[in-house]
């Protein structure tokens, strides 16, 4: 909790009226679910667009292949879920917040991150191979 008036007055203003009751939290969650539904289908587009511009390019060597679109997409969650590990090491090392980060949370992103790398790499070698019978 803030001591000073002045920093209650600058998180009174960031919080916008929340307040934490049952039903402002059960708004929030339903908000974070349609949202969720919202931007992952704009992620997905944005990835494959971007990866189909390159495919269907003269000017770009080697990269007339429809496997960009998967591709592009799974290496963006592999860095997202790469960003977020080393985000969570650095918050355990710099401010301390082993009480919060436990060694499970650190085990959970692994093993998601190993699922990740794991079909990042069936994409890199499915790629190196339809190159190689062509």
């Amino acid at each position: 909790r803030a001591k000073a008036s002045f920093v209650k007055k600058i998180y009174a203003g960031l919080c916008l009226g929340f307040r934490g009751t049952p039903r402002q939290w059960r708004l929030q969650t339903i908000a974070g679910i349609l949202l969720s539904a919202l931007v992952l289908p704009v992620f997905v587009s944005v990835h494959s667009i971007v990866s189909w511009d390159f495919a269907v390019l003269i000017a770009v060597e080697g990269w007339h292949s429809t496997i960009f679109a998967p591709y592009f997409i799974i290496g963006a969650i592999h860095s997202g879920v790469s960003a977020v590990a080393m985000l969570m090491a650095l918050c355990v090392w710099l401010y301390k917040l082993d009480r919060y980060i436990k060694p499970d949370h650190f085990d959970a992103i692994a093993r998601l991150l190993i699922v990740v790398a794991t079909t990042w790499f069936f994409f890199f070698f499915s790629n190196g191979f339809m190159l190689y019978i062509l």
